[in-house]
């Protein structure tokens, strides 16, 4: 129930803190990429940047954990062939004793 709250209560504030920072820079900015040339408010920009930023990282980081699931589902196969392995060992063992 806290968590709840105090996330409504973070998302409420970076929502006031949005607007806040857009009345402040209301002031329009020209960005030239050489193939595209837009302007928008200081805000939008800062948005733009702040999101592809966090797509970036999302996506290299979706690198490594798809070779960290890839490495756990090899140690998994291994780790039931070595349980196999150890069964028909026990086992035949078990039999020999006999």
């Amino acid at each position: 129930m806290i968590k709840k709250i105090t996330l409504i209560l973070l998302v409420i504030l970076i929502f006031i803190l949005t607007l806040w920072f857009n009345n402040n820079n209301a002031n329009l900015i020209s960005i030239d990429l050489e193939v595209i040339q837009f302007t928008s408010s200081a805000s939008i920009i800062f948005a733009i940047i702040f999101f592809s930023g966090w797509f970036f990282g999302v996506l290299c980081c979706s690198f490594y954990f798809l070779k960290l699931l890839n490495e756990r589902r090899v140690s998994k196969s291994l780790l039931k062939d070595k349980d196999k392995e150890i069964n028909r060992l026990t086992n035949h063992s078990l039999k020999d004793a006999n």
